[in-house]
């Protein structure tokens, strides 16, 4: 699935930062929905709890990976790529309200 919007608050290149409270290491990143991406998210059953409203942002959705998985493996960092599909430079920080296309899978977890 691919959503469309604006990305905010991208922790995405390099290494891992810290989560909200500092507890773990992650990479992280929200993106601002368009109508058309949030209906399409509510259609593919994504958790309702998983779109989350701000009067600033409006309708967004957080995409977060930890730097190790449930059973202690190393995480790989979200592949990043420009328009031209070619890796992102990792020295050019993304910006609050950059355009971005997001490719991702919905999983099921025992979360919802």
């Amino acid at each position: 699935m691919i959503i469309f919007g604006k990305i905010h608050w991208a922790k995405v290149l390099g290494e891992p930062q810290p989560g909200y409270g500092g507890t773990k290491n992650e990479w992280s990143f929200d993106v601002t929905l368009t109508d058309e991406a949030k209906e399409s998210l509510e259609k593919e059953g994504v958790n309702p709890k998983a779109i989350r409203y701000r009067d600033d942002l409006g309708y967004f959705v957080k995409f977060k990976r930890p730097e190790f998985n449930s059973k202690g493996k190393e995480n790989k960092p979200y592949p990043i790529k420009d328009r031209r599909k070619e890796l992102w430079d990792q020295e050019t920080l993304i910006g609050n309200g950059s355009d971005v296309a997001v490719q991702f899978e919905i999983v099921d977890t025992a979360y919802g």
